[in-house]
């Protein structure tokens, strides 16, 4: 387990890289690690819909995620 930031939550890199390549095995992932996961799969070109699959979370929820993670990287603000 790392920590990324002093104070912030412990993150499995292992369990991360696991679940982005979804190798058949599954792990329980932490908020945090979900959120990294959802990052890694975004920005690799994959879709909203490969989040619900990898992750095993709602539709709703993936959006939720894309949303702060466009947010949290500036992505909402680049112009068309």
């Amino acid at each position: 387990m790392q920590e990324l930031m002093p104070g912030g939550p412990d993150i499995d890199p292992v369990a991360i890289l696991v679940m982005i390549n979804l190798n058949g095995r599954e792990v329980e992932l932490n908020r945090t690690e979900k959120m990294i996961t959802a990052a890694f799969i975004l920005a690799a070109g994959g879709l909203q819909a490969d989040v619900v699959t990898r992750l095993r979370i709602s539709k709703a929820e993936a959006s939720r995620m894309h949303a702060r993670i466009r947010e949290a990287t500036g992505l909402d603000r680049i112009p068309a």
